[in-house]
């Protein structure tokens, strides 16, 4: 009687592996996606809280002009702004009645999300 497993055994375990593996990568895949967005709201909030604190300090007839206007805000003076976790950029748009909307786009390798996640709206 021969002791230990046949090939056919051996292939379906490696089969049985390359599927939970599967799904635990695409799991893992998921569950970082959801973090990076969630680390980005945050950030976006924090923008729109410093465009209220710019708006307040200058008395509500100037928005900032640019995202260099609102890092004294963001980073209390430090020169950091919000990065992005998955490489994109913030983007800040000021019309002429004070309106903001900022967005975020990602990184190509994630695929393009053309008006982002917007903000205070």
């Amino acid at each position: 009687m021969n002791r230990g497993f046949s090939l056919v055994e051996l292939i379906v375990v490696l089969a049985v592996l390359a599927v939970l593996s599967s799904i635990a990568s695409a799991k893992l895949r998921n569950m970082r996606d959801e973090a990076e967005a969630a680390s980005c709201r945050t950030n976006l909030a924090n923008l729109a809280t410093a465009e209220q604190i710019y708006a307040t300090h200058h008395g509500y007839i100037n928005f900032a002009g640019s995202m260099s206007d609102l890092e004294p805000y963001i980073t209390g003076g430090g020169g950091n702004g919000p990065v992005c976790p998955s490489g994109g950029e913030y983007i800040l748009d000021f019309d002429r009645r004070g309106g903001v909307q900022c967005t975020w786009t990602e990184r190509q390798a994630h695929g393009s999300v053309s008006d982002g996640i917007k903000s205070w709206e």
